[in-house]
């Protein structure tokens, strides 16, 4: 006891500004923001944390959902033929999901791939409201991501068809997927938000019940290059809808899928082999960030047909690797509570709720996004 007290003595108490001091005389700095990591993103890295930093932040713990992610195989297609044959490969490289992004949904058919289908869990990505066929086929367990960059407000098409298939559906399917791609977090995840909220006053005015649309929704978000902040993205972006939950629905226990999608590095990486480097930081952001289904897209930058299958293998062995020795999927939630994650994803939050608020003072996401698009 006495040799663990003597231990301890050798480390006093100290506060950060003597930390700051110490650096400063150890490195010959005059200013510590030269060391400051400036992320572009209005975002900046600080060169470290302590738990001083923690005092004003609510530390986010995530529950036992943590760490049940799917690896998603993302397929986009020429014609039905290519579609079968990368469904196919799907099931080959042992993916858990599927996303299938339609472009042009009026000749498209769901039944023409049902039997290809035939147990797998899947995602049907179309745009603006789409085939009826599609949407009134959506099997239990999966999902719709409808892509609509159009006002909400004006496309009373596509709140009619969603309170249609609402009405009419028991299945445990999701139909309204959200996604605002953004450079800025911020903006991504206040639009994002905006997007929800928007959604959910149009439906409710339809007669649908705020749980029935609550358990619809489901997220989607890009994942790029900077590691801290899409972890600090992600998880700011589950705590802000959480919040926004309880005030749409006190009480209430409705879970929200999060699909992350992995997008190519725009300046680090020169070839397949730093690709399925740059792919493996993604995709493990992905999972810290607490995202449930990560997208790997089934194109490369490869030209050659036997190449392409091998690097679309590889990434998804990149993610099966990841789940049986990172032990990510063990834990209950890796980084919670650590000084820098915390920190930064404390930022991100405050950002993005301010213009979401200020988004909502505005007049809702559609008068927002018309605004802007004037400017």
């Amino acid at each position: 006891m006495e040799h663990s007290t003597s231990l301890n003595s050798l480390f006093q108490k100290t506060d950060k500004n003597l930390w700051i001091n110490k650096i400063k005389a150890e490195l010959k700095l005059q200013d510590l923001n030269s060391l400051v990591w400036n992320t572009g993103l209005n975002i900046n890295i600080e060169p470290f944390y302590t738990k001083a930093d923690l005092s004003r932040i609510k530390v986010s713990f995530f529950d036992k959902n943590f760490g049940n992610w799917k690896v998603v195989y993302k397929i986009n297609f020429v014609d039905l033929n290519s579609l079968k044959k990368e469904i196919e490969k799907s099931k080959k490289f042992n993916a858990d999901h599927i996303e299938i992004s339609i472009r042009d949904s009026k000749s498209f058919s769901l039944s023409s791939i049902k039997e290809l289908l035939k147990d797998l869990s899947f995602t049907i990505e179309i745009s603006e409201s789409g085939q009826k066929e599609i949407w009134g086929n959506i099997p239990s367990g999966s999902f719709l991501n409808l892509c609509s960059n159009t006002y909400l407000k004006e496309k009373d098409d596509i709140i009619h068809n969603l309170s249609k298939t609402f009405l009419k559906n028991d299945s445990t399917s999701s139909f309204l997927g959200i996604s605002e791609p953004n450079e800025d977090p911020g903006t991504e995840l206040a639009d994002s938000l905006a997007r929800a909220v928007e959604y959910f006053d149009l439906l409710t005015e339809k007669g649908i019940s705020e749980a029935v649309i609550l358990s619809n929704i489901h997220f989607h978000t890009s994942i790029g290059e900077n590691f801290i902040i899409e972890i600090s993205k992600l998880r700011a972006f589950r705590s802000l809808w959480n919040k926004l939950k309880a005030l749409l629905l006190p009480g209430n226990s409705v879970y929200t899928n999060f699909h992350s999608e992995l997008i190519p590095s725009k300046s680090s990486v020169k070839s397949e082999n730093d690709e399925m480097i740059a792919n493996t930081v993604q995709f493990a952001a992905a999972i810290l960030g607490n995202s449930d289904f990560i997208k790997i897209n089934s194109q490369t930058s490869s030209t050659d047909s036997v190449a392409e299958e091998f690097y679309q293998r590889v990434r998804l062995n990149i993610a099966h690797i990841l789940r049986e020795e990172s032990f990510m999927d063990k834990v209950m939630d890796p980084l919670a509570g650590s000084y820098l994650i915390e920190t930064v994803t404390s930022k991100i939050s405050e950002i993005a709720w301010e213009k979401f608020k200020a988004i909502e003072e505005t007049g809702g996401y559609s008068e927002a996004k018309r605004k802007r698009a004037v400017k």
